[in-house]
């Protein structure tokens, strides 16, 4: 569960007599912290994801207030609650309309209401959150390492149905637990969550089996490599095909033995009609459409090929071989 504005103020909107005054605004902000913030110069402690409480005792119904609220959306706070009835009476409809702007949630709270109560609250379930986010993590963690233990499996449990997503940069999503290991971060959410642009990111295999962690996890580090052999951005385990395989195999002969198939073509545009020639199956009608290059052309190219390799394509074990030898050479990529 990832406490957000909403959840709070849902909750307890009626027991603390909240009034939400910015009413087009996102609450799906994740609190970090709740702070109570009166002087400006105190704003540099503002670290990101708080909810900001101020009374307005140094800056009352003035401009400082809207400096105040300029820095705390500046800083990152997710939002803002102006304790009114002793300094500030009403909230200026010019604070309303910044927040309205800049998407920042602004609240009011009556002074009768006791600051104390509803920081005491809210950071007693932040603090209880982050313990079982933290325990999340550490069984997650453990899960792929194939070092869990008899009273990890509750826990586990509530990753059924749910992935693992593998990214090579920290991802803000929506996520069940995360671990980063070896320079790839890792996450188990749901893929419906997900909607990168620009970013590449490997998905596992739903999850059905507690006990095939560690193998999810392989499933979205091949998903990721993939991602970026085929340069698409989001990449399934069970779209991957052959790299499956090529990804397992570790044996430095078998990488030296596909590069030293594919050495005697030296031009790239060989090389590439080859390949595409082998992906379609020896069909140069497809070819010549993937290629846009007239059959006459890709016909004069596979004649190269077979003279400069000395092979006969005719025959299906040798184009699943070089297919394959591709497939390899593609893992080889330094990116990864």
């Amino acid at each position: 569960m990832s406490l957000t504005l909403e959840y709070f103020y849902q909750k307890t909107n009626q027991n603390y007599n909240l009034n939400l005054l910015t009413d087009s605004v996102s609450l799906n902000k994740k609190i970090t912290w709740v702070y109570l913030l009166d002087d400006v110069n105190n704003s540099s402690f503002v670290r990101g994801g708080e909810l900001i409480i101020t009374t307005g005792l140094t800056t009352k119904n003035t401009k400082k207030l809207d400096y105040l609220i300029n820095e705390a959306y500046t800083k990152g706070a997710c939002g803002v609650i102006i304790n009114t009835g002793m300094y500030i009476k009403t909230v200026p409809s010019r604070i309303i309309e910044f927040g309205e702007k800049n998407n920042f949630p602004i609240f009011s709270m009556p002074w009768d209401t006791h600051i104390a109560d509803i920081m005491q609250e809210y950071c007693n379930e932040i603090i209880s959150e982050q313990k079982i986010v933290s325990l999340k993590n550490s069984v997650f963690l453990r899960s792929i390492l194939r070092s869990s233990s008899e009273e990890d499996k509750q826990i586990l449990n509530q990753f059924i149905g749910y992935r693992i997503v593998a990214s090579k940069i920290p991802l803000s999503l929506l996520h069940f637990a995360k671990v980063e290991l070896d320079n790839i971060y890792y996450y188990i959410c749901s893929s419906n969550n997900i909607n990168f642009a620009n970013q590449n990111i490997g998905l596992s295999n739903k999850i059905e089996s507690i006990n095939d962690m560690h193998q999810y996890y392989i499933q979205a580090n091949k998903a990721l490599k993939v991602s970026f052999i085929k340069e698409q951005y989001l990449m399934y385990f069970s779209d991957i095909g052959l790299y499956d395989i090529a990804l397992s195999i570790d044996d430095k002969y078998v990488h030296n033995y596909a590069h030293k198939l594919l050495s005697p073509i030296k031009d790239y545009e060989l090389l590439n009609t080859f390949r595409v020639y082998l992906e379609c199956n020896g069909s140069v009608n497809l070819v010549t459409n993937k290629l846009f290059v007239h059959r006459n052309t890709i016909n004069y190219r596979i004649h190269q090929i077979k003279e400069q390799l000395c092979l006969d394509l005719d025959i299906p074990e040798n184009k699943l071989k070089y297919l394959f030898a591709f497939y390899i050479c593609d893992c080889d990529n330094e990116q990864f």
